[in-house]
């Protein structure tokens, strides 16, 4: 399962959710930098320090759709938070040289070249995670990848339950929902289109 963000600052308080994770034969992605705080404090390594020798880590993780956010508006562009994720890395990797580091991007729209630059630009990232959401296909994302040789997993991919039809915008809100129902079967039929080409494409 990969965790969107750590547990808190209470170092007591990761032993017993990591503990309930692995008796359950559950895996945990723990993502410890999210933004610029976390990076320029260095709470991500004291975050590690909490829970990186627990049998129940896998990985850790870096940002969610970093690409697309600046981690969150905490950097003035691009550039400068992929020069934090890269300083993060490497910190990372001189206090635990035994676990994956892998680092969520968002897909929207980005080529086979855009993907390659990522991977060039942040070489010390061994697992890449991907939020996709191009509707009841994955598209060319696949062999778009593939050009890479990096292994990555679908962070994020699929579709919710509820079927908007209307919305507003709303000043400081993306969207606001005015008409829509729940639609389970339509949500069935995608995700289960969604993973039949994963598995297909194994």
């Amino acid at each position: 399962v990969r965790i969107f963000g750590d547990f808190g600052d209470d170092p007591a308080a990761y032993g017993p959710i990591l503990d309930a994770f692995y008796n359950n034969h559950i895996m945990v992605i723990m993502t410890v930098a999210s933004s610029a705080s976390d990076i320029t404090s260095g709470r991500y390594l004291q975050v590690m320090q909490y829970c990186q020798n627990h049998p129940a880590i896998l990985m850790f993780s870096i940002g969610n759709e970093w690409n697309l956010n600046n981690l969150y508006g905490s950097y003035p562009n691009l550039a400068a938070a992929r020069a934090a994720v890269n300083s993060v890395i490497a910190a990372i990797k001189v206090q635990d040289a035994s676990h994956p580091i892998c680092s969520s991007m968002g897909d929207a729209g980005i080529t086979a070249a855009g993907m390659q630059a990522f991977v060039t630009a942040l070489p010390g990232v061994d697992i890449w995670a991907w939020n996709v959401y191009r509707g009841m296909s994955f598209n060319t994302f696949f062999t778009d990848w593939a050009t890479t040789g990096k292994p990555f997993y679908f962070s994020e991919f699929g579709i919710d339950s509820f079927n908007t039809t209307a919305y507003s915008i709303v000043t400081g809100v993306e969207a606001q929902v005015t008409a829509g129902s729940h639609d389970q079967a339509a949500q069935s039929s995608w995700d289960l289109a969604l993973w039949n080409e994963i598995q297909a494409n194994l």
